[in-house]
Formats: C-alpha cells, structure tokens, sequence
C-alpha cells in the first residue's frame, strides 16, 4: 500500500475524513431534532424494556465516542 506523508496510507486518512463526515452528520441531525427530543431518554434497556434514564444531553457524547474512536 503507497504511504502518504508521515508514514500514514491513504487509505487511513480517507478513514479519518469519513469519520469526520459522520461524526459532522450526526450533530446536525442532533441539533435539528433536539427540541423534539424528550428531556429523559433510555439509557439502558433488559429484555427491550428500558430500565435506567438518564437526561438528553448524554446523546451528544454518542457522535462525540464514534469520532474520537477512529
């Protein structure tokens, strides 16, 4: 595989770019649905019944999680 500068191949930084790209996605759909968006969402479910809550504003740790994984 050809490698870019500093010992990265392409093929990794295309990864970091899509990454970036979702990563942009989803925030904007977070914000345009946020106000729709209930104040106490599920947090964990057992057996599809949710069993913990918690308060909306963990959701932006969600895209924040995918972006700092790649």
């Amino acid at each position: 595989m050809e490698k870019a500068k500093k010992g990265h191949s392409k093929i990794e930084y295309l990864l970091v770019f899509l990454s970036a790209v979702f990563f942009i996605y989803h925030l904007t759909i977070l914000i345009i649905a946020w106000p729709d968006i209930p104040n106490q969402i599920a947090t964990h479910y057992s057996s599809g019944v949710p069993d913990n809550f918690g308060p909306k504003y963990l959701l932006i740790f969600i895209p924040m999680n995918e972006f700092h994984n790649s």
